[in-house]
């Protein structure tokens, strides 16, 4: 007995097995995420040190840039904010609803509060409309911009090399258009918020049969009809043939509607494509049969 005791006392007991180490909450959201969802809702700080949330902006407009406070070049981080504040300021001037303006920081270990709201007052940044923001490492240094397709990297002297990108999300919090680097416009963003995609007038299913459209199988979202035609975005790929094929369009907004090229763009709204009738067609069509009315507005999710 005494024998079992001193060895049961040597080997001494057993280390506890470590519990494994929450995920937080907003990882999964990310994971799950693909585009033309709602942002993610996560959690970050602002320049005053308060706690919020990213869906605390779906209630209008929201303009996201990424940056950091060590910046040094004139064309990354500086010009993120000074296209910022003057997006604000055009549209306190012409107003769209509700703005907000957001920074977030991609150099969090640095990048704290105070650090933070004095980049702000540098550029003039109005705090009640302008939030800069700090938040977990990952999240803020690579989950969140990575959903932009922005990428920082270790540069020289405490530096980074990074996206410069601007990203415009309608309210709700889904993505609508982004621009970069030199293509980064204050009357294309403030134009984007003026002029939604005009869409609203209804979704066409094509039928299927010996009155099918060449779209047989595939709907389309109709954003002008009148005494000139109509046009619409082709809401699902063609998978073989049709119309368009597999080619991708790019919708730009400006001062003088909508514009569009063929491919995909930066700065611009992709679409799977873009069809159009000429005066007198489409009604044609609809009373031949080859559509059907799928729904009387246009889906709360545009392509």
């Amino acid at each position: 007995m005494f024998t079992l005791l001193a060895f049961l006392l040597a080997c001494g007991s057993p280390e506890p097995t470590p519990s494994p180490i929450a995920e937080p909450a907003w990882r999964s959201e990310m994971e799950a995420w693909s585009f033309g969802d709602p942002i993610p809702d996560v959690p970050l700080t602002d320049q005053e040190g308060n706690a919020f949330q990213l869906a605390d902006t779906r209630d209008g407009w929201l303009a996201l840039g990424f940056i950091y406070t060590r910046c040094p070049k004139a064309e990354a981080c500086p010009m993120t904010m000074g296209k910022l504040v003057a997006l604000d300021a055009a549209h306190q001037a012409n107003p769209a609803g509700k703005l907000s303006l957001l920074a977030v920081t991609l150099d969090p270990g640095h990048d704290g509060p105070e650090q933070l709201k004095a980049y702000g007052s540098r550029f003039g940044a109005a705090p009640e409309r302008f939030r800069l923001a700090t938040g977990d490492a990952a999240l803020v240094s690579e989950d969140l911009p990575s959903l932009f397709n922005v990428v920082a990297l270790d540069g020289p002297e405490d530096t980074l090399d990074h996206t410069v990108r601007i990203v415009l999300i309608e309210p709700g919090g889904r993505a609508v258009s982004w621009w970069s680097d030199d293509a980064i416009s204050v009357e294309h963003m403030l134009a984007r918020m003026h002029d939604p995609l005009p869409c609203s007038l209804g979704v066409l299913q094509a039928s299927s049969g010996p009155s099918a459209s060449a779209f047989e199988h595939h709907s389309v979202a109709l954003c002008a009809q009148g005494d000139e035609g109509a046009w619409g975005l082709l809401l699902d790929k063609p998978g073989v043939g049709g119309p368009m094929g597999e080619q991708v369009n790019t919708l730009f907004p400006g001062t003088d509607g909508w514009a569009y090229r063929p491919g995909e763009h930066r700065g611009g709204t992709v679409v799977r494509g873009i069809t159009s009738w000429s005066p007198g067609q489409l009604e044609a069509e609809l009373s031949e049969g080859r559509w059907t009315v799928a729904l009387a507005s246009a889906p709360s999710r545009r392509p």
